[in-house]
């Protein structure tokens, strides 16, 4: 038979709770400079708390020409969370920072695309995700060996919001001029499943332009410099996108 506890408690109301609705904005094309992605949300009703979590689009690796090699690698893009308050019919244009180009005019990239969420009711900008710094080659003439040479890449700078990270660089070392042996390692975006990309390395001995390395960590990954050792014009990698996350309750 069953007891009074268990029948008040099969009357008892369901737990209503607060749920959270999240949704992405990223851009799909891969390309180098693919821009961006944008997109209008408006606020239905019942939801009164919104988050932004925005990451910039990764630098891209300095180009490479007669004997240049990285000299500062390229920066992920930064990231940045903001909170805020909002009512049903508020309008957000939400842009997801696309991948930069693998050009990079004299062996410098420039900074990145970045990440943001403009307020079209109050017409301003609530918070952006800074896009990483691009590398920047190094001349390598002259016959002499190099004992050992390590360059780190720099900070991306921060961005607008609540919460906001800097993008870090990734990292060049050399052990004998530019025709000899050389690593680069890449710095993955905040939150990404891999920190780093697989090193990127050249065989002990050869010349001419080279690059050869994996695709960069999403989200906000930045992008391995090229090397050059004689003749031609090698490109530097593309970053990787940026991205944005929006969670509403």
């Amino acid at each position: 038979m069953a007891s009074l506890r268990s029948l008040l408690s099969d009357l008892s109301p369901q737990p209503i709770g607060n749920p959270n609705t999240v949704f992405y904005v990223r851009n799909t094309d891969t390309g180098a400079g693919a821009g961006g992605c944008c997109c209008l949300f408006t606020v239905p009703a019942g939801f009164t708390s919104i988050s932004f979590e925005m990451w910039g689009a990764g630098g891209g690796g300095a180009g490479a020409r007669c004997c240049e090699r990285a000299g500062t690698m390229a920066t992920g893009g930064s990231y940045a969370l903001k909170t805020i308050s909002t009512a049903a019919g508020c309008q957000y244009r939400i842009c997801a920072a696309g991948s930069t180009g693998c050009g990079g005019c004299c062996g410098i990239q420039p900074r990145a695309n970045p990440s943001y969420v403009f307020d079209i009711t109050a017409n301003t900008t609530i918070g952006c995700a800074v896009g990483g710094t691009g590398g920047c080659s190094q001349m390598t003439r002259g016959g002499f060996c190099y004992g050992y040479i390590c360059c780190w890449g720099l900070l991306s700078g921060t961005g607008l919001g609540d919460i906001v990270m800097d993008g870090t660089g990734g990292t060049s070392i050399v052990t004998c001029h530019c025709n000899t042996d050389i690593h680069m390692m890449t710095a993955g975006g905040f939150g990404s499943e891999s920190k780093t990309s697989s090193f990127c390395a050249k065989e002990p001995s050869g010349s001419g332009p080279y690059h050869k390395c994996t695709v960069p960590s999403w989200p906000a990954g930045g992008g391995s410099s090229a090397r050059s050792c004689g003749g031609g014009y090698c490109h530097g990698q593309h970053g990787s996108q940026g991205l944005v996350k929006v969670s509403y309750q």
